[in-house]
């Protein structure tokens, strides 16, 4: 099994305003110090953190290579003066920092780091607020099928680009007026492109809850971005609550027939780490109902974590035909104030998780870790 981890711009020194602060305020009270990344100092009641720091992103590399995991970047196009310069004016919150993670893994000298890959968006792939994106979609993607599948470390299976799709259904919106034939048109277009370039077929992995939008585009593989579960009261819900409907949806996918081709769905294992946004909770932020009051996941041990991940495993292994990929896509790498994260952090001695993967691997994965405040970097002793 390959694990490509959703990898987001996470926490970065932002001004006042931008995502950057507002990220790392709410993760500030003393509270949520099991969270704190091993680059992020604490200050009292406060952190600073950039993952937009080069030491950082080459740190966040050689931990994940040593691990086995690769990078599902987010990239965004409101920051269009990146990808196809001179087209849009760049969003000045999102341009603070959204991009810097997958821009450091351009610009790291590394000898050797992971491979990687990306994940788009539906409704950012053209619409973001506050920005003025002229031009087309084609355009844009070509952009991006330009700059990221040249590079020889994308991930390709068998051949193929791996493309994750997420929001299918905003994607036939914003592009299409919801008419899935000139939407499905789009990707195929965009395929079509990738092949005469050299670079090969897309393969688009749905990673939406529910499969039908991305069945009518046309997605080669079916997976999901974060888990959901019945949540009934304000509480806390064992991490099983959440990896009960998880597991039950890769063999609900693997038993469905596509709308479009009739033929059973290809599957990419989900693995979550958990799902707990309370740091959210009255902050201002209005993304994913974060200002009301919710239910969330117990953080799970590690223990209980690997049985999870060694499920995934042993679902692709039991069933190499609808798992053709051998891959799973795990949220997330970073999603501290969100609540899932596979990067080192104070409440998992910094790394527990990731050296367990890389054990599940037969790797030597990354030695015991300790963090150094006065340096804001994670040392890594024998």
């Amino acid at each position: 099994m390959k694990t490509l981890a959703i990898h987001w711009a996470g926490l970065w020194a932002g001004a006042p305003g931008t995502y950057g602060a507002y990220e790392n305020g709410i993760l500030g009270p003393t509270t949520w110090e099991y969270r704190r990344p091993y680059y992020a100092v604490r200050s009292g009641s406060a952190i600073f953190a950039n993952c937009n720091s080069q030491d950082v992103i080459d740190l966040d590399l050689t931990l994940m290579l040593s691990s086995g995991i690769s990078p599902m970047y987010l990239p965004y196009v409101s920051e269009p003066n990146w990808l196809l310069p001179g087209f849009g004016t760049e969003d000045p919150v999102f341009a603070a920092g959204m991009n810097g993670s997958i821009k450091g893994y351009f610009n790291s000298t590394l000898a050797s780091k992971p491979q990687f890959c990306v994940l788009m968006e539906g409704y950012r792939a053209w619409w973001t607020p506050n920005t003025n994106v002229t031009g087309d979609w084609l355009q844009f993607m070509r952009a991006w099928v330009d700059k990221f599948f040249s590079n020889p470390n994308y991930y390709k299976w068998n051949g193929r680009p791996v493309w994750g799709m997420l929001n299918c259904a905003n994607f036939a919106q914003y592009t299409s007026g919801n008419d899935y034939a000139v939407a499905k048109a789009k990707i195929d277009a965009l395929r079509d492109y990738s092949v005469a370039q050299g670079y090969g077929n897309p393969y688009f992995i749905c990673l939406d809850n529910n499969t039908s939008s991305g069945q009518y585009l046309g997605c080669d593989a079916y997976s999901q971005y974060a888990a959901t579960y019945n949540n009934a009261s304000n509480s806390q819900y064992p991490y099983s609550t959440l990896v009960a409907p998880t597991q039950a949806k890769w063999t609900n996918d693997k038993n469905t027939n596509s709308a479009l081709t009739g033929l059973p769905l290809k599957v990419v294992p989900h693995i979550t780490t958990g799902w707990d946004f309370r740091p959210r909770i009255g902050s201002g932020s209005n993304a994913g109902g974060e200002n009301n009051p919710a239910s969330w996941i117990a953080t799970p041990t590690t223990a209980e974590f690997m049985a999870h991940y060694g499920a995934a495993s042993a679902f692709i292994n039991a069933y190499p035909t609808a798992c053709e990929s051998g891959l799973s896509i795990c949220y997330a790498w970073n999603e501290f104030s969100e609540g899932g994260w596979l990067c080192p952090t104070a409440g998992d001695n910094y790394g527990d998780r990731i050296r367990a993967i890389a054990a599940f691997h037969g790797l030597a994965g990354p030695p015991a870790a300790r963090i150094n405040m006065s340096l804001q970097a994670l040392m890594l002793s024998a």
